[in-house]
């Protein structure tokens, strides 16, 4: 509830008698979704509801009235009670948004290799990655339900699973790579400048993650970042020459460059 003030003029309505039943109802709607992070912070809300009590307090017990003044009075008594019940249920349920009711307990995988050593490893989607050697990578043993997050140092080959409902996606100190379906390989050692992502399959979004340089890679295509200068290279290249590390292989070759692109 943003708008407080109009919120205020029903509450005296109330108080006084003079509101209609759907703005009663109104009011009560209101207060009973007020939430601190954008509504009235707590400080309002204790004064409200101290103003509530001191208002049921004058108005069960006032002097000798005309019927029609009594009337009026418990009626507004009624009212004051109702609000403060309101109130109370709201400060004691636990203050979280929508988003907070939402986070699922998370539990991470980390896996490390040694110089040398590389990994085959099995996501709970069905995902497969090969870790190359010195590198670490971090992941949920279950994925959310709207995607699929992986943190990496150093250097991987993913073979991903295709669910067009959650996204994969790979973060790396320089670099955020998104798809849904591919395979491709993340070359991101720490102490380097340059990293490199090459795709075997399918279609890769690349974007940087300090800057506004960003890449679409198809099928045999590359880009070379440069975190210090802040630029990209994407190229043609062999992508067998990319993923000879995963089979164990040394290769060596010269990739044909295509313009810059960011």
């Amino acid at each position: 509830m943003k708008d407080n003030s109009k919120l205020e003029v029903l509450y005296q309505k109330v108080m006084e008698g003079t509101a209609s039943p759907d703005e009663q109802a109104l009011v009560v709607k209101w207060l009973d979704q007020l939430d601190t992070g954008e509504g009235m912070d707590k400080q309002t809300v204790d004064e409200w509801q101290e103003r509530s009590m001191s208002e049921l307090r004058k108005v069960t017990q006032p002097p000798m009235l005309g019927r029609s003044r009594k009337v009026k009075f418990v009626w507004a008594a009624s009212a004051a009670a109702i609000l403060v019940c309101v109130f109370t249920f709201w400060l004691s349920r636990p203050h979280r948004s929508a988003d907070q009711a939402q986070v699922q307990e998370v539990t991470y995988m980390t896996h490390s290799t040694t110089a040398g050593q590389r990994k085959l490893l099995t996501l709970a989607d069905g995902s497969r990655v090969w870790l190359g050697n010195v590198s670490t990578i971090r992941y949920p043993k279950n994925f959310q339900s709207d995607r699929r997050e992986l943190f990496l140092e150093g250097q991987a080959f993913f073979e991903v699973r295709p669910d067009s409902t959650r996204p994969f996606l790979v973060h790396t100190t320089g670099l955020d790579i998104k798809v849904l379906g591919t395979s491709f390989n993340i070359k991101s050692y720490q102490g380097e400048t340059e990293q490199a992502v090459t795709v075997a399959t399918g279609k890769v979004s690349v974007n940087a993650v300090h800057d506004s340089l960003g890449w679409m890679l198809e099928k045999g295509e590359q880009v070379i970042y440069h975190a210090v200068d802040k630029t990209g290279i994407k190229q043609m290249t062999d992508v067998s020459l990319a993923m000879s590390w995963k089979n164990g292989e040394l290769r060596f070759g010269n990739p044909k460059r295509m313009r810059m692109q960011g």
